[in-house]
């Protein structure tokens, strides 16, 4: 009986992290076709000088000063200096390994700088402080986001692109739902 349990257990443990692989794949998929549609926004943005709005410019300089402002925020936190002295300093030691040519250093200092930023975002996420503050860019970030449908939406050929943008964000939204606890 007790073999039968954890046998059941593990199968269970399987099953589900299949589930999940599989998931993971669907997502990044759908959010390289999204990519792919991103490219031809910015095309009829630029055909069509939609960037010009003046609401979609305030909205873009709102956003740009509010990752400035959540970016020096998060620097200047005490929890992480450390972490971002740690990182930078893996960042130019890739960077001059980079321009020297050697890649055995190169790599090293890369592998460095990724763990160092992993460490990094791993604490972050922790902060509440960092965590509210992220609310502000992230939510212009979406007014943004919406604002440039609705500009992609008034010329012929921005129609479908919407269509096919919005069908791909809820797919994706659906599948995160499957795999990420609620929140």
């Amino acid at each position: 009986m007790k073999k039968t349990s954890i046998l059941i257990l593990s199968l269970f443990s399987i099953l589900t992290s299949l589930t999940y692989a599989d998931v993971h794949a669907k997502v990044s998929q759908l959010s390289s076709e999204k990519m792919k549609l991103e490219r031809e926004v910015s095309k009829i943005f630029n055909k069509h000088k939609l960037y010009a709005d003046p609401e979609y410019e305030k909205l873009q300089q709102q956003a740009f000063q509010a990752s400035q402002e959540f970016n020096k925020t998060r620097r200047s936190h005490p929890d992480l200096i450390d972490l971002y002295s740690k990182s930078d300093a893996a960042q130019k030691r890739m960077t001059k390994a980079m321009m020297d040519g050697d890649k055995t250093a190169s790599s090293a200092a890369r592998k460095e700088y990724s763990q160092a930023r992993m460490e990094l975002e791993k604490k972050a996420r922790t902060i509440p402080e960092l965590l509210e503050a992220q609310k502000k860019p992230q939510e212009i970030n979406t007014l943004m986001a919406a604002k440039r449908l609705e500009l992609l939406a008034s010329v012929p050929e921005g129609k479908p692109i919407v269509t096919k943008i919005k069908d791909l964000e809820a797919k994706i939204a659906e599948l995160r739902k499957q795999v990420l606890p609620a929140q």
